[in-house]
């Protein structure tokens, strides 16, 4: 297994660019309130996913190559549709160098780098860990890795929606509506 799952693991890292791009984009998306055309977006790029996944693997007889191939392709479609519509609403282009504020942006997403890395750093060593016990541990920890996922991915999209809420809330000086959704949050949670 370790010669196929180095061909997808090294035609997957090309896409790794328009990952970075389409998350970065959903940010902004999510700022705007909008996470409508993230979905649809995503929900275009893995029906292409799907569509290119038995041509490649089966048709053109590229078997793993041909997986990685359809995902790293689905995963610019997702980058250039969000790209597409972000263009169509802001100004991309900076007036001038001054104007990008470099300073602002690292003081600002430090935070968010630290957290980043203090969240993948312990699943690599688990992983690592894991692997050296055996492939059925190793089965194991990829459920358990997958269960946490969804149910991380699920409260990070509930506390985005909830952190909208309140941010607009406060912003109309409608004090009642985000206690209300900070409370209704809280619950869910």
């Amino acid at each position: 297994m370790l010669k196929p799952a180095y061909h997808y693991l090294a035609l997957r890292s090309l896409g790794a660019p328009a990952v970075l791009v389409s998350l970065a984009i959903q940010g902004v998306f999510r700022g705007f309130k909008d996470t409508k055309t993230p979905l649809y977006a995503t929900v275009a790029g893995d029906v292409v996913n799907v569509i290119l996944d038995p041509l490649l693997i089966f048709t053109c007889k590229l078997g793993v190559s041909g997986a990685a191939i359809a995902h790293v392709l689905s995963q610019y479609l997702i980058s250039l549709i969000m790209l597409i519509k972000l263009i169509q609403q802001v100004n991309l282009l900076p007036l001038s160098i001054e104007s990008l504020q470099f300073s602002r942006f690292l003081r600002s997403g430090s935070p968010l780098l630290f957290r980043v890395i203090a969240a993948t750093i312990p699943v690599t060593l688990a992983a690592s860990l894991a692997t050296r016990l055996g492939a059925i541990t190793m089965a194991a920890f990829q459920i358990c890795l997958q269960v946490w996922l969804t149910s991380s991915l699920l409260s990070d999209g509930l506390a985005v929606a909830g952190q909208a809420i309140i941010a607009s809330s406060f912003a109309e000086k409608n004090y009642e509506k985000a206690t209300a959704a900070a409370t209704r949050v809280l619950q869910v949670t």
